[in-house]
């Protein structure tokens, strides 16, 4: 029975250290074996090299036998020996370099899956008065407040009323966000309504695109008025994202203020809109789409509690896909071959063969400076190192692919060279960063061509969308600044010529009086800002009154004259100084954030020509 015991101990002892050798042997392999290739030339080389400088010419005059005692060559036995050692540090410095491996070290590759998409409702309702000051900018600080607690992953924001609009996609610059935030409005949006599932739908369209799996999703909203909403939400949960609201307003509700007038918002019976919290459709929003239901009314600490929810850590799809995808890593053991070889290497010392090595190594034409990282780098690892470190410029002559060196231009303010790089390269995002080189140097129309460029190889590109249509409002604006310029430069001359003129221009006074009187009536000098048809006033009555100047025409009048004092006193300024006279001149235009979403918007809108359906609350 004892002996019994004791078998099977040894067993199950013999089982346990026999399976990691066998794991060891089964996964023992070369990482780079065509080394092997060149062993058999090495050694034929070598034995060829014994036989031709071992006793040399002296076998010619020489009896071999008599070589011994003539020759220093000593005994036969160590003269093996040597030989031996010799093969034996070839053999190791070539299987070293093959690199045998057994062993391999997981890394793993899975960036922080924590991606948010932030959908914003921009319908009437919002503006209602039951938080103070409105719902709506009470869910603008909200998403500011969550937006400063997020340290990684992407975030985006999507606003929608009848209509779903994407603000800003995916990104990791959550400056870009807050840029926007604040100048959302109501007004913005070109038809009313609350449409969630075009929204849903609008971010589930985002994530396909960028191959998200496991995003979050925050609605902020007072209630759900889209019967299809519910099934977008199911869509997102079936591809593993999770959906969340956090719900602005009060159960009670409040009327919503009219923005041009005193009063609110009404129906068609002409009554006044209270719109409430619809808690019921938001929670089950929340109950499809396996999130989180926070009401910022109630909830004090509701932006601490969604932001916790996005952290990859509570996302077992993510935890899943980070510990599914992983990149092996095998550890090199040929560096330990070389031990013996360098103590192989020690006998050759006293025979002066490495002394000789010295020697015989080629002697470059120039000395450069060593540079150790081109012994272990390629120059695109170097050029990653150096761009991750700020060195743009440096990265920029590593990289030796051409997107590469394009991005490290741009990073190093090198613009033009950006653009350059991009000039051969195919594709929809090649002709996006080329375009956003162009616009940062100024080649306004040449960036919107390359924008376009980019829309017509893909239709959807929205950030490409959203850049053409910043720079075209640039252009405008430059455009408009340079008109007035060319009025005055041309006022001016105008001026000189009839200075110059002198006593001529006096025997000519009567004839050129009325058309100076014409010149000067200040009806007539706004006239290119308006419509033809104002301009032909063929009855008496618009006659005489356009000839007297109302207070928006002397107003006019009195902007075009200091601006053309402004022209005339920057060309006496030094450049420093007309570039501050310029920056405060373009602080006089009035700012309006919003104004090109609005544009934006509108034009999304009336490309898209969704189908009617029905009867939509203008809140």
């Amino acid at each position: 029975m004892a002996s019994r015991c004791i078998h099977s101990r040894l067993s199950v002892d013999t089982v346990v250290t026999i399976a990691p050798q066998a794991i060891m042997i089964e996964m023992f392999h070369f990482l780079r074996p065509l080394w092997f290739v060149a062993l058999p030339p090495l050694l034929f080389l070598l034995w060829r090299w014994w036989q031709t400088h071992d006793t040399g010419a002296w076998k010619q005059v020489c009896d071999p036998a008599l070589l011994a005692f003539v020759l220093d060559i000593g005994p036969g036995q160590d003269n093996k020996t040597r030989r031996g050692f010799a093969v034996l540090a070839l053999v190791l410095t070539i299987t070293a370099l093959a690199g045998p491996t057994w062993e391999k070290l997981p890394q793993p590759v899975f960036q922080t899956g924590n991606d948010l998409i932030v959908i914003l409702d921009l319908s009437n309702s919002m503006n209602s008065i039951d938080i103070s000051p409105s719902r709506l900018v009470q869910a603008r600080y909200a998403i500011a407040d969550l937006l400063k607690l997020r340290t990684e992953g992407n975030t985006a924001l999507i606003v929608y009323a009848a209509d779903a609009f994407v603000v800003t996609p995916l990104t990791s610059d959550t400056a870009t966000i807050n840029s926007h935030l604040m100048s959302l409005d109501t007004q913005l949006m070109p038809a009313q309504g609350s449409r969630l599932s075009t929204a849903l739908e609008a971010a589930l369209r985002l994530l396909k695109q960028a191959g998200v799996a496991g995003a979050h999703i925050l609605v902020t909203s007072d209630g759900v008025e889209d019967e299809d909403a519910l099934n977008q939400v199911q869509r997102l949960a079936a591809g593993g994202h999770r959906v969340s609201v956090l719900a602005i307003g009060t159960p009670q509700g409040a009327p919503i203020p009219l923005s041009d007038s005193d009063g609110f918002v009404t129906d068609r019976n002409h009554a006044i809109v209270i719109p409430q919290l619809d808690e019921v459709a938001l929670r089950q929003l929340t109950t499809t789409g396996g999130g989180i239901y926070r009401t910022l009314e109630t909830d004090h600490h509701a932006i601490e509690q969604l932001s916790r929810l996005f952290e990859p850590d509570n996302n077992p799809q993510v935890a899943t896909q980070r510990d599914s995808r992983q990149a092996d890593i095998w550890r090199e053991q040929g560096p330990w071959l070389l031990i013996p070889v360098i103590a192989l290497a020690l006998f050759a010392f006293r025979r002066g063969v490495l002394l000789l090595l010295v020697f015989l190594l080629p002697l470059p034409d120039q000395a450069y400076a060593i540079d150790w990282n081109n012994w272990w780098l390629t120059p695109d690892q170097q050029a990653q190192r150096a761009f991750v470190a700020g060195d743009h410029a440096g990265a920029s002559h590593l990289f030796t692919q051409p997107d590469w060196q394009s991005a490290a231009h741009y990073r190093a303010g090198e613009h033009q060279q950006a653009a350059e790089r991009l000039n051969d390269i195919p594709g929809a995002t090649a002709a996006y960063n080329r375009a956003n080189a162009l616009a940062m140097q100024g080649e306004l129309q040449a960036a919107i061509d390359a924008y376009q460029q980019a829309i017509t190889t893909t239709p959807d590109f929205d950030d490409a969308i959203y850049n053409r249509d910043l720079v075209q409002q640039r252009l405008q604006e430059q455009q408009q600044q340079s008109q007035p310029d060319e009025s005055n430069q041309a006022e001016e001359s105008e001026d000189g010529e009839d200075g110059e003129d002198g006593e001529d221009n006096q025997n000519r006074q009567p004839s050129s009086s009325s058309q100076d009187s014409n010149e000067g009536d200040p009806s007539e000098s706004t006239g290119s800002n308006q419509s033809s048809e104002e301009n032909v006033q063929p009855s008496s009555e618009d006659e005489s009154e356009s000839s007297q100047p109302t207070e928006a025409d002397r107003k006019q009048e009195d902007d075009s004259q200091q601006a053309a004092d402004d022209a005339r006193q920057t060309d006496d300024l030094s450049p420093d100084e007309q570039q501050i006279a310029h920056e405060q001149w373009l602080r006089r235009i009035p700012d309006d954030p919003g104004g090109l979403l609005r544009r934006k918007f509108l034009y999304q809108y009336q490309q898209r020509e969704r189908a009617p359906t029905g009867d939509r609350q203008a809140w």
